[in-house]
Formats: C-alpha cells, sequence, structure tokens
C-alpha cells in the first residue's frame, strides 16, 4: 500500500478501481476501515496505520 500510495498519491479504491492490485489493497483498507468502527482494529495497527497514512481515515 506504500508504493501504491507514493506512486498514485491517493489511497487505493475497492469501488471504481483501476486494476486488480487496487481493488485488492482497497477491500483491505476498506476491511481496515470497518474494524475500526467497529472497535475490533488491533491498537498496534491503527498506530501503524495512522504513521504510515494519516489521512487514511477519510476521503482524499
Amino acid at each position: 500500500m506504500i508504493d501504491f500510495t507514493a506512486t498514485n498519491h491517493r489511497i487505493p479504491r475497492y469501488k471504481n478501481y483501476s486494476t486488480e492490485a487496487e481493488r485488492v489493497l482497497g477491500v483491505w483498507l476498506h476491511i481496515q476501515h470497518q474494524k475500526r468502527a467497529a472497535g475490533t482494529l488491533p491498537p498496534w495497527r491503527l498506530k501503524m496505520m495512522d504513521n504510515a497514512f494519516p489521512h487514511w481515515q477519510c476521503r482524499m
């Protein structure tokens, strides 16, 4: 996901994706959003995501 974001200057999409690789990353990211909303995302992953992708919780 780091490479995708650096290359494309945006987070991957799971809808309206450009490639299958983007779709796979987008689905994974969507699941992370769902886990965060449900309170089941492990704290270490939330910290990692916030540090690596400061805007991952909002649309870009």
